[in-house]
C-alpha cells in the first residue's frame, strides 16, 4: 500500500458482512485475514540478513514496512538481536504486536512495532546499527526520502537491507490491471537496473548484491492453501456467509498474485552508511559492479593461454 492512502478500520469479527471483505483495502484485508506476510525469500532471506549484518544480541535493527511482524520477530528469534518494526497500516502492527507478547522472555522484550512512515521517522540520527526493508520501498511513494531517512537512522558504517522483487520480463497488460484491482493502486514495474537505482548511490557502499528466482506454483496449490489459510479464520464457523466471501477474495488475489510471479525475481542487497566511494576494478563474477559499469560482472572467460 502507497504511503499516505487512507486504510480502512476492519470491522470486529462477529459482524464483518460480505460487503464488507469487498469494501476493504488491501494491506486491512490482509489484517483480516491473518495471513504472515513475509518478505521475498522467507526464511533463506532472514539467515542471509543475520549473516550479511551480523547481527548479534546487542545490535540495534530498524525493519521499515514491518506489516505483520514476521521478519523482525525472525531476526530477533534467530540473532538475539532488539528489532523495532514500523508501518503506515495500524491493523498490521496490532498483529505485529501480538505477535510479539506471545514470544517466551526474553524475546518478548526485544521485539517492539509502531505506527510510523518510513518518510519521515522519528527516531534521532545514528540510532540504529541495521534498517531492513524486505520488499516495502516498492510501496513507498517518496523513495529518495525514505533512503535518506534509512542513511539518517544509521550509525557510522551501519548497514542497510534490501530484498525486493524486479520485473524480469513485461507483464501483460491484463495482469497489471489485475494487480491494481487487486491492491488499489497501478504497479510500478521497474527492471533491475531501474530498481538498483533507486539504492545504489554516493554515500553507500556495495557489499553485496544477489538475485533469486521466485516459484510459481500450481493453481490447485493456490486453492488449497487458501482454503486452509482461510480456515483459521476465528468466525467460521458463525458466519459462513462471510468466510465464503474472505477465501472468494483470498483466493483470487492469491490467483494474481502467482501468476505475477512468471514475470518477477528479486534482488538483495547489502549497503553499508559511507562516504568512501572508491571504485573497485577485480571483482569476482557475479559481483555487483556499483561504479563504472554499474552492471553485474559476466562469468569468466576461458582459462589464459599459458606464457612461455
Amino acid at each position: 500500500m502507497k504511503e499516505g492512502k487512507t486504510v480502512v478500520s476492519v470491522p470486529s469479527g462477529a459482524h464483518l458482512s460480505p460487503a464488507d471483505v469487498q469494501a476493504l483495502d488491501y494491506v486491512s484485508f490482509l489484517s483480516l485475514v491473518g495471513e504472515t506476510n513475509r518478505c521475498q525469500g522467507g526464511w533463506r532471506t532472514i539467515r542471509r540478513i543475520v549473516a550479511d549484518a551480523g547481527l548479534r544480541d546487542g545490535t540495534s535493527v530498524l525493519e521499515i514496512g514491518a506489516s505483520t511482524g514476521f521478519t523482525s520477530t525472525e531476526l530477533t528469534l534467530l540473532s538475539g538481536c532488539t528489532s523495532v518494526g514500523i508501518d503506515v497500516n495500524e491493523p498490521a502492527i496490532e498483529i505485529a504486536r501480538q505477535r510479539a507478547r506471545d514470544l517466551p522472555s526474553p524475546y518478548s522484550e526485544r521485539v517492539s512495532f509502531e505506527v510510523g512512515n518510513a518518510s519521515a521517522m522519528r527516531f534521532e540520527d545514528g540510532t540504529f546499527d541495521v534498517v531492513v526493508s524486505g520488499g516495502a520501498h516498492g510501496f513507498i511513494a517518496d523513495k529518495d526520502a525514505a533512503l535518506s531517512e534509512c542513511r539518517r537512522v544509521l550509525r557510522d558504517y551501519g548497514v542497510l537491507v534490501v530484498t525486493s522483487l524486479y520485473t524480469a520480463s513485461p507483464q501483460p497488460r491484463e495482469l497489471l490491471a489485475a494487480l491494481a484491482d487487486t491492491l488499489g493502486f497501478e504497479v510500478e514495474a521497474h527492471d533491475l537496473d531501474e530498481s538498483l537505482s533507486h539504492f545504489v548511490r554516493p554515500g553507500w557502499r556495495v557489499l553485496d548484491c544477489t538475485t533469486h528466482p521466485v516459484a510459481v506454483r500450481p493453481a490447485e496449490v493456490v486453492d488449497e492453501y487458501a482454503r486452509r489459510l482461510t480456515d483459521r479464520w476465528p468466525h467460521a464457523a458463525e458466519r459462513p456467509d462471510t468466510l465464503a466471501a474472505i477465501r472468494e477474495r483470498w483466493t483470487r488475489t492469491m490467483h494474481v498474485f502467482n501468476e505475477g510471479q512468471r514475470y518477477l525475481r528479486y534482488f538483495h542487497l547489502v549497503l553499508r552508511k559511507e562516504d568512501d566511494d572508491e571504485p573497485t576494478l577485480f571483482l569476482d563474477p557475479g559481483e555487483y559492479d556499483a561504479h563504472v559499469e554499474r552492471a553485474f560482472v559476466g562469468p569468466d572467460p576461458e582459462s589464459p593461454p599459458v606464457v612461455s
